[in-house]
C-alpha cells in the first residue's frame, strides 16, 4: 500500500469505529500522524505486550536504505571521527537502534555499533580501530564515525521514524514500510485516539493502546 492507501484506510477505520468526529481527522490530519504511530506500532510489534508477544525480530517491510555521502570537505581529514546528520531511526529498544546494517557496500565493509563514548575509547585503546575497522555511534540524528577517515559514504539499512525524510522513496508509487501486524496495530492506536478525543469508553480497542502505548501517543501526538 502507498501512503496514500494507508490513509486512507486508517480514515475509514477510525470513522467507522468511532461517530461525530470533528472535521480535523481528514485524510491529511491522519497523514500527519503517520510517522509517530508507526513509530509507536513498530516498538509494540517487536517488544511485544500484555495482549501479543514479542517478535524480537525487525520485519523486512519498516526498511528503507539510505545512502550517504561525506562532504568533500570531511574526506582525508586528519580527525578522530566524522559527525553526519541523518534522518532519525525507530528506536525499538535501549539496545536496538532501528539500523540492522551500516557499511559500505562496495568494499563489503560492515560498520561495528558502539553504544557509547567509553565503549569507542575503549575500542581505540586496545588498537581495534588500527585494523581498517569502522565503528558508528548514534547520537540524537547524528552518526558518529570512528575509524578510515579516507571514507567517503556509506549505507544505512534501518527502519526510519518518517519514510518521507529517505531520498529516492515515492510516495505515489512506493509502499509505505509496514507490514500487515504493524498496520493492525496501527489501526488500534489511531481509533483509541479517536476515541479519547471524543470522550468514549474503548471497549474491546487493544489493552496495549489504553494503558502505556496510548500514554506515549498522548505525549506525543498532538
Amino acid at each position: 500500500m502507498t501512503i496514500f492507501e494507508v490513509t486512507d484506510k486508517l480514515m475509514r477505520a477510525v470513522n467507522g469505529a468511532v461517530s461525530g468526529l470533528g472535521s480535523k481527522w481528514d485524510s491529511e490530519y491522519i497523514e500527519s500522524l503517520l510517522p509517530q504511530v508507526r513509530s509507536t506500532a513498530i516498538s509494540l510489534s517487536y517488544n511485544g505486550s500484555r495482549t501479543q508477544a514479542a517478535n524480537k525480530m525487525i520485519s523486512g517491510d519498516w526498511l528503507q536504505t539510505l545512502n550517504v555521502t561525506i562532504p568533500l570537505n570531511l574526506q582525508n581529514k586528519q580527525a578522530s571521527y566524522l559527525t553526519v546528520a541523518v534522518p532519525p531511526l525507530v528506536r525499538v529498544n535501549d539496545r536496538t537502534n532501528g539500523a540492522v546494517y551500516v557499511g559500505n557496500t562496495l568494499s563489503a565493509i560492515t560498520f561495528i555499533q558502539a553504544f557509547s563514548k567509553s565503549e569507542v575509547a575503549d575500542l581505540v585503546m586496545r588498537g581495534f580501530l588500527q585494523g581498517g575497522e569502522i565503528v558508528y555511534l548514534i547520537t540524537g540524528s547524528n552518526f558518529e564515525i570512528y575509524g578510515d577517515m579516507s571514507l567517503k559514504g556509506f549505507q544505512i539499512q534501518g527502519v526510519f521514524q518518517d519514510p518521507l525524510d529517505i531520498t529516492g522513496f515515492n510516495p505515489y508509487t512506493d509502499n509505505y514500510p509496514i507490514d500487515v501486524q504493524t498496520f493492525d496495530i496501527m489501526k488500534d492506536l489511531f481509533v483509541a485516539k479517536a476515541r479519547v478525543e471524543m470522550g468514549t469508553t474503548s471497549d474491546q480497542i487493544s489493552n496495549d493502546a489504553q494503558t502505556a502505548e496510548l500514554g506515549v501517543l498522548k505525549n506525543n501526538i498532538k
